[in-house]
């Protein structure tokens, strides 16, 4: 069987392929909450729809779309540099990882941090700033994929609060007019959690499988070498990572046969993510934490 390497391969067999109606529903891992007395959110009213309308139809045209335009958007570290001659990759890790502990704090829509993470490199590729900005430009990126992606609204009290009071509301609107205008006004960005998603949709794949491989992607996420993979194959790799460090091998060898990407091609992503988990599953494990899961984990079993 011939192995499809080629992106615009993989856009080709995603175009073509069918999903059940559900295709596009959320799963139930993020334990939010549907309060809307949660700290520092005020709830959207919902919106309008239109009769005959089914959303799982648009799926394929929406991946689609998406990677035709993830090439479009890569990471280029070269490009950051170029632009922010003070930048350092330790800057970048640490700013995205206090955007993820702020993500986890106020249990946001789970797909908000990783376009947050997007919309900052992006902007880092496209405008220069001073090194005392960084942390501005993150929060701001942070606020607008709450406002895109969550029907929660964050407000500017509880996210500057979680700054340190640091900014004043005329630099917060400032820099979002920034951002808006260097990003093209453009906030729909692929992203490895969609992704992710749609394989694990495509293969039945466990809650714990979802779980472990949501956890690769948001440790990943935070190492620039790994950010310059295309959002789809760090997906795969994380799924890839996570069925082979459950056991649950047949739950991969399912999406395999779909031949989305070709393993071969990213065995160097997947031997970079077993570096950049081991001492955070260490870690965890030395906890407590999560258990159930880091009891069974076996990264020798990741090839």
């Amino acid at each position: 069987m011939e192995n499809t390497n080629s992106h615009q391969d993989r856009i080709e067999l995603l175009k073509g392929s069918t999903y059940s109606d559900d295709e596009y529903d959320t799963y139930d891992y993020d334990d939010q909450s549907d309060s809307d007395e949660d700290e520092g959110f005020e709830m959207r009213s919902e919106p309008e729809v239109l009769a005959g309308t089914c959303v799982s139809n648009m799926v394929p045209i929406i991946y689609h779309n998406h990677l035709l335009l993830e090439e479009k958007y890569r990471v280029r570290p070269e490009t950051i540099i170029a632009l922010q001659n003070w930048f350092k990759n330790e800057y970048r890790r640490i700013v995205i990882n206090w955007m993820i502990q702020l993500h986890n704090d106020l249990s946001n829509s789970s797909d908000s941090i990783f376009l947050a993470i997007a919309y900052f490199d992006n902007f880092l590729m496209k405008k220069s700033i001073q090194k005392e900005q960084l942390h501005l430009v993150a929060a701001v990126c942070f606020w607008l994929a709450t406002k895109v992606d969550s029907v929660r609204t964050l407000s500017f009290a509880i996210l500057n609060q979680k700054s340190s009071n640091i900014f004043t509301k005329e630099q917060f609107m400032a820099m979002e007019i920034e951002i808006f205008e260097s990003l093209d006004f453009c906030l729909s960005y692929p992203t490895p959690k969609e992704f992710l998603r749609r394989y694990m949709k495509a293969t039945c794949a466990s809650e714990e499988v979802y779980m472990f491989a949501d956890f690769i992607l948001k440790t990943s996420i935070c190492e620039i070498e790994l950010a310059t993979y295309l959002p789809s194959e760090l997906a795969y790799a994380s799924f890839y990572t996570s069925c082979y460090a459950l056991s649950n091998d047949e739950i991969y060898l399912n999406l395999e046969k779909m031949r989305l990407i070709d393993i071969s091609n990213i065995k160097e992503l997947v031997s970079m993510i077993k570096n950049v988990i081991e001492k955070p599953i260490e870690k965890l494990k030395a906890e407590g934490s999560a258990q159930t899961i880091t009891d069974r984990l076996d990264l020798n079993r990741v090839k």
